[in-house]
């Protein structure tokens, strides 16, 4: 049965709908799976049509554009309701994109220079009304508003990444949103009388993970994994021993690689540097150092306090195995960002100038940064193929959004250009960076801890 799917558009260029349409004949093998239930870009349909349905109706809701209107948050609002997954798509409704500068400012002036100081064949200079929403105060991204399951970001996003999350959400929908259905993997595991893995201390997951149905029989070297997701109902002692083994064992290296395997396949997530997946605990544990509340087990020791699942049992292992991994000294996660995927050398590693982009041009083999152009390639993850700089000579401006465990991609950038330009006068930096705010925070302002700029004092007679 084909997958219901609506997409909403927000305040925005709606670039993100005509990147996902320049696919053309690449659609082939997605759109047979789709039923577009709403699509204003492309399809008459109404907002009615939309409302008239049941509250999760709808699979998969993609939502393109930033937040500035009521009708913005209404619709948002309505989308949330209507569909199971929620996607922000694109980099408006990641982070705001370069609306979000209009933070910079009060809305009352940017209203004022809108529409009442700018020369127009209207010479009523009022606020317009008919057709147009009421403004919200600031420009938000969507999960600002609402929850958010999946982040595709990109300005527009590539036509093949758009293309590649449809396909991993066509493939891992039936067992994402299916109720469990096959019981514990324990239950058909020959070991059962002759000696459970977990009674060696080694880890295996047939307690909470649903198992083929025919006999069979873990090895230690491949115990069960989570291969065939969620049990629909847990083995109640081997859940109990699987929170024994991991309360009392310092985890091997061997250990952490079986515990990520394991959330990879229970979870079904995708591998994607480009997507962020609300129910990726890797990536929290990764880029966070308090990516959960710490409460006390039952057996005394400290575990993260997660609900991922109904049953309290599965939560329990879920925030001790979590905990457990973030602390051992065996977790590593890597953070990828643009420069891991760019062709050119770096040689100096230090710059002595900085250069407007207009301003002679770039070697094409040497890292742009070094040649005195603001790349912004460090902090932006990884994702778009390093278009800009590998393809059209040009620094990245980061559309793609800061990369992981970055908060602020601005003040980021800025040490990172601190830290290569020590042989540069500070008032020579500050004379070349004309737009701070849009150089570095062009794409990620609405999601910055910022608040709006200050407005400048006027000057005293006699000051310069």
């Amino acid at each position: 049965m084909p997958v219901k799917v609506a997409f909403m558009q927000l305040s925005s260029c709606w670039g993100c709908h005509q990147s996902l349409l320049n696919a053309h004949v690449g659609l082939l093998d997605v759109l047979p799976a789709l039923e577009i239930v709403y699509w204003p870009a492309v399809v008459d349909f109404k907002r009615e049509s939309l409302k008239a349905r049941s509250p999760g109706e709808i699979v998969v809701g993609f939502c393109e554009g930033h937040v500035r209107t009521e009708e913005d948050v209404a619709n948002i609002k309505l989308m949330r309701e209507k569909c199971k997954i929620l996607i922000s798509y694109g980099t408006c409704a990641c982070y705001g994109s370069v609306a979000g500068l209009a933070n910079l400012y009060p809305l009352e002036d940017l209203t004022k220079t809108k529409f009442f100081d700018q020369p127009s064949y209207d010479d009523s200079k009022k606020l317009p009304k008919e057709g147009v929403p009421p403004f919200e105060e600031r420009v938000k991204p969507v999960d600002a508003i609402v929850p958010v399951d999946v982040h595709l970001p990109g300005c527009p996003p590539r036509t093949e990444n758009i293309v590649a999350a449809l396909t991993y959400l066509l493939n891992a929908l039936p067992l994402l949103l299916a109720e469990p259905t096959a019981p514990a993997a324990c239950g058909n595991c020959s070991l059962k009388s002759k000696g459970c893995l977990l009674d060696n201390g080694a880890l295996c997951f047939g307690g909470i993970s649903a198992g083929p149905g025919a006999k069979f029989t873990p090895t230690t070297s491949k115990p069960v994994l989570g291969e065939f997701g969620p049990s629909k109902a847990i083995s109640k002692g081997e859940a109990d021993k699987l929170l024994t083994v991991l309360g009392s064992k310092e985890l091997s290296e061997e250990d952490v690689k079986r515990i990520n395997e394991f959330l990879l396949l229970y979870y079904r997530l995708p591998n994607f540097g480009f997507v962020d997946i609300s129910t990726d605990f890797v990536s929290k544990l990764g880029l966070s150092s308090t990516p959960f509340p710490i409460k006390a087990g039952a057996n005394g020791q400290k575990q993260y306090d997660v609900k991922v699942a109904i049953d309290p049992k599965v939560n329990e292992i879920m925030g001790a195995m979590l905990f457990k991994i973030k602390k051992s000294p065996h977790f590593n996660y890597t953070i990828r960002c643009v420069c891991d995927s760019c062709s050119r050398v770096r040689v100096k590693k230090f710059l002595s100038d900085i250069k407007r982009d207009y301003e002679g041009l770039p070697d094409t083999n040497q890292c742009l940064l070094e040649q005195g152009y603001v790349c912004l390639g460090p902090v932006t993850r990884v994702g778009c193929g390093t278009l800009c700089p590998n393809n059209a000579n040009a620094p990245c401006l980061g559309c793609y959004g800061s990369t992981g465990g970055v908060v602020e991609m601005g003040s980021t950038m800025l040490s990172t250009l601190a830290s290569i330009a020590m042989d540069m006068d500070g008032t020579k930096v500050v004379d070349r960076v004309k737009d701070p705010a849009g150089l570095f925070y062009r794409f990620t302002y609405a999601t910055s801890l910022l608040p709006q700029k200050i407005k400048d004092a006027p000057v005293k007679e006699g000051e310069k």
